[in-house]
């Protein structure tokens, strides 16, 4: 690189006529070679030089001196620096500007021009750095740059000290609730394990924390009060090492009661038909009680919002038994069933189920709906019935008229509701041959398990020796339930089968009704599963404080696999389940107990597990960190929802509004803000058009200054960059060459008069010789 050179000719083309001149004389003359002294040929030779130079017009790069701005920085984050050592500073501006004019200021949030005397430059206290440098030539900078930038400065020249390279720092970096634990995430800079201690309602000892970075999560022991992390003081820099947050109170949420018993104080009572169909109203409460009440009452579009309730916006139901509840109120089959963690039904099957339906030629006739035959009716109604009975019990199903044909045998409820049945060459026509059907129905069935047979059928035939059947079905274990569809001559004697064996008689010779009759038939027919006799009931796992009830009635229940027992009972040697929980969903839960309870045990029991529920189409992610930032991703269906309306709310620990945030959209269907994490304990909130959809606490946080501990070279190099400054080397500190503004100064007749005066003296000199 050639080095600056600070002179420039105004004649550069006379300079080189002047040149070519110089030499044509001096050419001249080595060649005539006239006799004279040596040293006027040199006085003359420089002399001409000097002439040339003055015809080209040599003019003096002057550079004009301008007062260098010296910037220290004395943030507490500096803390360790060397250049904090006043003779170490002194020493580097020194070797750095050389006789260059400057002034020295000091800052950190403000810029000062002078501190307190000692060996040592004190903090300047600040709670993040303020770099605004004044006007000057050339900023000479001593800082870790950990600061915001400014849009413009001086060329800034920035000493990076070698004691802010590495420094040994140890500080608590984020505190995060998550639910019912408590998390810590510590960064250790030092060479030493640091012990790390929390207060508050939080389970767990002091732990000890090696170098690296470490997440720490401890169980909170309450739902309230302030907790908080901290270092045991180590480091030059004890305001990093604690921080603290308060444990956010429950939202204010809605309590629904559903059912004819009284609901607790300050629940929201409904009816079964009040039961809200929108589903934005379910985002209210944070728990649901069905008290009671049968799946028939509610309807499917309501057992399908409280499936979404708990699923979808993971909210908490809790099912109560009775006479009306489980087995007794027809859950077999509902979505009440499918929620609930206590089955009505026993795992292992109990009773195979038998269903025939009348095929004769009588049931093609019109069943008084335009193209609607009671063939069509009596199939709806068995195959309607499949869903409703115990899912693993075995059944067989068929028809019969001249013979008896089985659609399908001896497979499970849940399978054979899956078939499509019947198979296409079942058709009404023929006879009804009753008594042959009967009677092979008996021979294709084996004695293992007790069997309820639903007959449909209008009797319209003989039973000639009624008395096989009936022994036949006896020995068999077989008890005979009629829906009567008709009043044909088989009828008496198929009552008096039905009476031997146990079973009922039901007549609706309304085709409307036949779905109904058979429901009822099958339900009589089922076993009995409510007890009236008095159980010691004790509760265990999360609710074993609420101790034992005695409840009077109560539902046989079994525990459905991945559900957790909540209370339990001894009947002859055996334990019950009586209530259990499980996950459904993200975080939703349900809750189910085999027997009623009172209202004050219903309060505590949703106390403890109630959940406010959340909206599935927006997705919350928190980052607090030194700067609080908030995602919210909002979908619907796999489609993005944009232009929605959210905002962010923070709020003190007395719940006093602190500062309110629109979040703005800067993806389809994402949006995102970021501001500076608040210095107390605060609550944050995210509403969407006025409802709120998240909350969670926010640490008090130590001063941004206490953030990030350093040298900021990425800060470095964009600043050096930027103002056209450079990166100085503190080990080896050298002159700046600052390329000041220069004043241009002519030497044209200084140059001349001394080629004059050379070539006058080397002509003295050869006069004299």
């Amino acid at each position: 690189m050639l080095a600056y050179i600070p002179f420039t000719f105004s004649s550069p083309t006379s300079l080189w006529v002047a040149v070519a001149a110089v030499a044509l004389i001096v050419l001249i003359t080595a060649i005539r070679r006239p006799a004279l002294p040596r040293s006027t040929y040199l006085l003359a030779t420089l002399g001409l030089f000097l002439l040339a130079l003055a015809a080209g017009g040599l003019m003096w790069l002057r550079p004009v001196a301008q007062e260098v701005v010296v910037m220290v920085d004395l943030s507490p984050s500096t803390r360790t620096a060397d250049y904090r050592h006043r003779d170490a500073l002194i020493s580097h501006i020194n070797r750095y500007l050389v006789n260059t004019p400057h002034r020295v200021v000091y800052f950190a949030a403000d810029n000062r021009d002078a501190v307190k005397p000692g060996d040592i430059l004190p903090d300047i206290r600040a709670d993040s750095t303020l770099f605004a440098p004044p006007s000057a030539a050339a900023i000479l900078l001593f800082s870790d740059c950990q600061f915001t930038l400014p849009p413009s400065a001086p060329p800034t020249y920035i000493v990076a000290d070698p004691k802010l390279e590495s420094p040994a720092d140890a500080a608590v970096t984020r505190l995060e609730l998550r639910g019912n634990s408590l998390a810590a995430t510590v960064s250790n800079q030092t060479p030493l394990p640091r012990d790390i201690q929390f207060r508050g309602p939080v389970a767990g000892p002091t732990t000890r924390t090696s170098p690296g970075n470490i997440v720490i999560e401890r169980t909170l022991s309450a739902a309230s009060g302030e907790v908080s992390a901290k270092l045991n003081p180590h480091d030059p820099w004890p305001e990093n090492d604690t921080l603290w947050a308060r444990i956010p109170p429950p939202l204010s949420s809605e309590r629904w009661w559903i059912g004819a018993s009284a609901a607790p104080q300050d629940w929201r009572a409904f009816t079964t038909d009040q039961l809200p169909l929108d589903p934005a109203q379910y985002l209210a409460p944070s728990v649901i009680v069905l008290d009671n009440v049968p799946a028939t009452a509610l309807t499917r579009p309501q057992q399908r919002r409280l499936q979404q309730y708990v699923r979808d916006l993971g909210g908490t139901l809790i099912l109560l038994g009775g006479d009306h509840a489980f087995a007794s109120g027809q859950y077999a089959g509902s979505l009440l069933e499918a929620l609930s963690p206590l089955s009505s039904f026993p795992p292992a099957p109990t009773t195979h189920w038998i269903m025939l339906a009348d095929s004769s030629g009588s049931m093609s006739e019109d069943a008084g709906a335009a193209g609607v035959s009671k063939w069509d009716l009596e199939k709806r109604a068995l195959l309607g019935l499949l869903p409703t009975l115990p899912p693993e019990d075995p059944v067989s199903v068929g028809s019969f008229a001249e013979n008896l044909q089985w659609w399908s045998t001896g497979k499970s409820a849940k399978d054979t509701a899956a078939i499509s049945l019947p198979p296409p060459t079942i058709t009404p026509t023929g006879p009804t041959n009753l008594q042959p059907a009967l009677l092979r129905l008996i021979a294709d069935v084996d004695a293992a398990l007790p069997k309820e047979l639903l007959l449909m059928t209008d009797a319209e035939t003989e039973l000639p020796d009624p008395k096989s059947i009936r022994e036949g079905f006896l020995s068999k274990k077989i008890r005979l339930h009629i829906l009567a569809i008709g009043k044909g001559d088989a009828l008496p004697a198929l009552r008096e089968i039905a009476a031997a064996t146990g079973g009922q008689v039901m007549e609706s010779l309304d085709s409307k009704g036949w779905r109904k009759g058979i429901e009822q038939l099958a339900q009589a027919a089922a076993p009995d599963r409510l007890n009236r006799r008095p159980a010691t009931v004790r509760f265990t796992s999360e609710l074993a404080s609420i101790g034992t009830r005695t409840p009077d009635l109560w539902n046989r229940t079994w525990t459905r696999s991945g559900a957790t027992v909540l209370a339990d009972t001894t009947e002859s040697n055996e334990t019950l389940p009586m209530a259990a929980r499980w996950t459904l969903g993200e975080d939703g839960a349900v809750l189910a107990f085999a027997f009623g309870l009172d209202a004050q045990t219903a309060e505590s029991i949703a106390t403890k597990t109630a959940h406010a529920p959340h909206d599935p189409r927006f997705h919350i992610t928190w980052d607090p960190a030194a700067q609080l930032h908030v995602t919210v991703e909002a979908a619907e269906e796999g489609r993005y929802l944009n232009d929605q309306k959210l905002d962010l709310e923070l709020t003190s620990e007395a719940d006093t509004t602190l500062t309110h945030h629109p979040i703005p959209q800067n993806a389809p269907g994402r949006y995102e803000l970021t501001l500076p994490a608040p210095r107390r304990p605060a609550f944050a909130t995210v509403r969407a058009a006025g409802h709120i959809i998240d909350r969670t606490a926010i640490a008090g946080r130590y001063a941004p200054e206490f953030s990030a501990i350093g040298n900021n070279h990425p800060n470095m190099e964009a600043l050096a960059a930027n103002t056209g400054g450079k990166l100085l080397d503190w080990s080896q500190p050298r002159s700046i060459d600052f390329r000041f503004p220069t004043r241009d100064l002519p030497l044209t007749s200084w140059l001349a008069a001394a080629g004059a005066a050379f070539i006058a003296i080397g002509l003295a000199f050869w006069r004299r010789s």
